[in-house]
Formats: C-alpha cells, structure tokens, sequence
C-alpha cells in the first residue's frame, strides 16, 4: 500500500504527516486515504520516526511517499480479525465447559458469543496499537524496492 503525504511538522524525534493526495486520488482505490486506515481513530494524520527509511531526517513541507509492506499490511489484518473470531467463537465453548450442559441455552450461547466477540475486538484494538504495522516513508521520487512502479494500484 502506498500513499503521498506531506510532512507537517517535526520535532526531536518524530514527524507528523498529512494526507497529500487529492480527494480523487483517494478514491481511486475505493478505499479512502491509506492515512486514514493507518493513523489512529481514522484521522488523516499519521506519526513516524523523524528519519526517512534511508536515514534521512525528515523537514517540514517535504513531500513524501508513505509505504507498508503486503506482508505487514496482511499480518494487521490477520490481527485485527483473528482475535474476536477467537472470541466469538471461544466465548460459547468457555460458558459450556464451566457451566455444563444445562447452560447450553441458545441465548446464553449468543450472549457469550458477543461478549467474547468484543473481548477480542478490544485486545485486538490494543494489540495493533502496541505493534503497528512498518511503515516506510521515502521522499518523493525515490525509487521502490524491487524496482516497480505500484502507484496505478
């Protein structure tokens, strides 16, 4: 996934970036500004490290290129999705296997299966937080690794 940004501001040791793409470029892939799907609580903005992934200390103003990896991007998702499936299915069984049989109720099942269900949406949640996906941020025009040009997809 790859998306223009802009740096806004820098200080001792992270740089804070901004949406640059025009509003048609974002929907361009249906999906929105990828800032949008990395930065917290969907806001166009998004903290790095201040040095970009050559060891260059990011200015203010500077037009870059913000990357995450398929691999990184697939291993959020499998995350953010694994865990309250873990616990939507996991809450049910845990309630028969301390309760026993006679707590089989279909409405005790469905019961556990949304409170396992937003258990695991909430570690999720503070999972990803802790360990983000890498995000790699290049000046404009640099060149990408494997030497492809993605910015059609």
């Amino acid at each position: 996934m790859r998306t223009a940004a802009r740096v806004l501001d820098v200080t001792d040791e992270r740089a804070r970036l901004g949406c640059d793409s025009p509003a048609d470029a974002c929907a361009a892939c249906r999906s929105g500004c990828a800032l949008h799907r990395l930065a917290p609580r969907g806001a166009a903005r998004l903290e790095v490290p201040r040095l970009d992934a050559d060891g260059r200390p990011l200015e203010a103003g500077a037009r870059v290129t913000v990357e995450v990896s398929d691999r990184d991007l697939l291993g959020a998702a499998l995350r953010a999705a694994s865990l309250p499936l873990a616990g939507a299915l996991g809450g049910p069984v845990m309630v028969r296997a301390f309760a026993g049989a006679s707590a089989g109720a279909d409405g005790v099942a469905v019961i556990a299966a949304l409170l396992g269900l937003l258990a695991g949406w909430m570690a999720a949640r503070i999972w990803l937080g802790r360990v983000p996906p890498r995000v790699a941020v290049r000046p404009d025009g640099s060149p990408l690794e494997g030497g492809e040009d993605r910015s059609a997809r």
